[in-house]
C-alpha cells in the first residue's frame, strides 16, 4: 500500500512524498530504492517491493499531478521609511487580474484598495519598528506569498538633531558628497536602504561615500551617532 503525504495534487515548487510499509527491500518505477520518495512532478508511481522472507509483489499505482504554480509579483513603494500616522502606497508588478490578491499589514492598516493592485497604508508603528506588508496570490489551484519592510521613523528627511547635513551632487553617479555643519566632528555610521528597504551598503560617514557599485534607483541614507538618526534621500546615476 502507498501512501500521500497529502493530496495527490501539488504546486509547482512543492515536493510531495510518497511512502510504501516499511521493513522490506524497494525498487520504485523512478529507480529509488527507499521506503519512501519525495516526487515534484507529475507522473505514476508504483514500487516492487521484497520481503525479508523473499517474497516479492507490486504496490498499487498512485498518480500525482502538479498544478501550475503561482508567479509573485514585486512589491514596490516610493520610500522605504514612513512615521506614525504617514500614509503610503503600495503596488504589486505585474497585476494579473485572474488572481485573487489579499493584503496583509502589520505595524499598519489598509484605508483602501484590498484585494486590489495597490493599497494605501497608515502606519500606526513606533521609530525603530520594521512593518511588514504581505500579499498572498491565489490562482485558484495554488497560493504563494510575498513581502515588503517598512522601517518606521519620525524623523523628518534632513531634519534631525544630529545637525544639517548637505548631500551633493544629487543625482549622484560615482561619489555621493557628504557636508557637515562646521565643527560636527562625532563619529557617525551610515546605511544605504534600496528602494525595497534592503540593507545595499553601511559603513563610517566621512566626507564622500563611493556608490560606484550600486545599481540606478532611488536610495535613502540613514545615519546615526547612537541615539539619534537622521534620513535622506538620493538618486544614483549610471
Amino acid at each position: 500500500m502507498l501512501t500521500l503525504s497529502d493530496s495527490s495534487y501539488f504546486c509547482l515548487g512543492d515536493t510531495l512524498s510518497i511512502a510504501a510499509d516499511p521493513g522490506h527491500s524497494y525498487i520504485w518505477n523512478n529507480g529509488e530504492q527507499d521506503s519512501m520518495i519525495f516526487v515534484t512532478s507529475s507522473g505514476d508511481f508504483w514500487v516492487e517491493i521484497t520481503s525479508n522472507t523473499g517474497c516479492t509483489t507490486q504496490s498499487d499505482t498512485v498518480t500525482a499531478v502538479m498544478l501550475p504554480g503561482v508567479v509573485l509579483p514585486v512589491l514596490f513603494t516610493s520610500n522605504a521609511f514612513a512615521a506614525n500616522g504617514d500614509t503610503s502606497n503600495i503596488k504589486m508588478i505585474p497585476y494579473d487580474q485572474s488572481m485573487s490578491y489579499t493584503w496583509s499589514v502589520v505595524g499598519g492598516n489598509i484605508i483602501a484598495g484590498q484585494g486590489g493592485e495597490n493599497i494605501d497604508i497608515l502606519w500606526q508603528g513606533i521609530p525603530g519598528d520594521t512593518a511588514i506588508v504581505q500579499l498572498v496570490v491565489d490562482n485558484g489551484l495554488c497560493l504563494d506569498s510575498t513581502t515588503i519592510k517598512i522601517y518606521i521613523t519620525t524623523v523628518g528627511i534632513g531634519e534631525s538633531h544630529l545637525g544639517n547635513f548637505k548631500l551633493y551632487p544629487n543625482p549622484a553617479v560615482q561619489v555621493l558628497n557628504v557636508e557637515r555643519e562646521v565643527g560636527e566632528m562625532r563619529p557617525i555610521s551610515y546605511v544605504i536602504y534600496n528602494a525595497l528597504g534592503e540593507n545595499v551598503q553601511l559603513g563610517i560617514l566621512t566626507e564622500s561615500i563611493s556608490i560606484e557599485s550600486l545599481p540606478s534607483g532611488t536610495y535613502t541614507l540613514k545615519v546615526s551617532d547612537g541615539s539619534d538618526d537622521a534620513i535622506y534621500k538620493f538618486v544614483k546615476m549610471q
